[in-house]
């Protein structure tokens, strides 16, 4: 069976990297996989090191989304895949004009992480009236569309005019059911990454950019009490456009003793199994993988219950405390409550179960079989 999977680059972020699980595991069970990157992924932290030698990877070096049709279309005319996965518009939109003109060879499948309604006026620099277009246009003809939760599914239905049950919600691939570090192993990492003086140790991890609001995350912190904020360390894993933003905050506040940006990192689990608390903060997600990861480690979570993913990751606060959006006060007070509350750690890691790589790639292949 050959599979090819389209990405736009391997830099470090959630989709590409749960592509990366998806991969690893079906090189694992027999799957010959080709990863087509659409840009130029030369960073210095990139998912490279993580992807299983037996993948092989076309880099396509574009400069430009406008030149993908083509090339795409050279490459399924020329080779014979059983199953195309196109992840995220507007990858999803190019490889489906691509896939068609070749006369439909093979099956292509399209996921969406994101609501696309939102990051569109937030984020992605294209007129909402030509993304709606698209999809309108070329969803209707995938074999099959897999949205990440259920409330991206409710967004591509609403975009692309498809009824329900033209889209699978497949949750993500976020757990990777590993032996948890030994005790000594975690106090290593507690001497190592976190200050020597601090009794509560606060994890953010996600890209520095509007979506995450790691604003609201730094003012929150400040707002704790003092018998907690002066025994409190902050650490955010992750870069991006407001990186200086959020270093100029951290200096208002006089907090840079507490707060650290550490950049962006390959392996985050340290971080996890040695922070006290994981807080999102985020203003909108598709999913949020990373409460899946803080969950696997047993790590207490407090999050915005952003539209969409948190609450059903969550079930709804039995998993972790929800709290208001955007709202410094709420998202403080959670904090608050929730590093000085007791955690069952086993209930945490019993419900990042649901969410292995192991699970989540059979629901894709089986799903993949079923699909005209």
């Amino acid at each position: 069976m050959n599979v090819a999977i389209i990405l736009p680059t391997i830099w470090i972020g959630g989709a590409e990297k749960l592509h990366v699980h998806i991969i690893n595991r079906l090189i694992e069970i027999g799957y010959k996989i080709e990863l087509l990157v659409l840009f130029n992924s030369d960073h210095k932290v990139n998912l490279l090191p993580l992807i299983n030698q037996d993948c092989s990877i076309t880099f396509l070096n574009l400069k430009k989304y406008k030149q993908a049709p083509f090339r795409l279309y050279k490459i399924f005319k020329e080779k014979e895949f059983n199953w195309i996965v196109a992840p995220m518009w507007p990858v999803t939109s190019i490889a489906i004009f691509a896939w068609l003109i070749t006369g439909k060879k093979g099956k292509l499948f399209i996921s969406e992480h994101t609501n696309i309604s939102v990051s569109a006026a937030k984020e992605i620099k294209t007129p909402m009236l030509l993304i709606k277009i698209s999809m309108l246009a070329l969803y209707r003809f995938a074999s099959g569309i897999i949205a990440v939760s259920e409330g991206v599914k409710d967004d591509i239905c609403s975009l692309s005019s498809l009824k329900n049950e033209k889209v699978k919600v497949i949750y993500n691939p976020a757990a990777l059911n590993f032996l948890p570090p030994s005790a000594e192993k975690i106090e290593k990492y507690k001497r190592e990454l976190w200050g020597p003086n601090y009794k509560y140790r606060v994890l953010g991890v996600g890209s520095l950019k509007e979506q995450k609001n790691f604003s609201l995350l730094i003012r929150a912190f400040a707002k704790l009490p003092s018998n907690i904020l002066n025994q409190a360390e902050l650490i955010i894993l992750g870069d991006g456009p407001l990186k200086s933003n959020l270093k100029a905050e951290i200096d208002v506040l006089k907090l840079n003793e507490q707060i650290t940006l550490q950049g962006r990192v390959l392996d985050p689990y340290p971080w996890f199994h040695s922070a006290t608390l994981f807080v999102l903060s985020s203003n909108w997600e598709g999913f949020g993988n990373v409460l899946v990861e803080a969950l696997e480690c047993g790590l207490p979570i407090v999050s915005t219950d952003c539209h969409s993913g948190p609450a059903e990751i969550l079930q709804n606060g039995t998993f972790g405390k929800l709290v208001t959006v955007n709202d410094v006060d709420s998202l403080s007070e959670g904090m608050r409550d929730a590093l000085l509350a007791q955690h069952d750690k086993s209930l945490l890691v019993s419900r990042s179960a649901d969410f292995t790589v192991e699970k989540i790639t059979k629901e894709y292949i089986e799903y993949f079989d079923s699909s005209s």
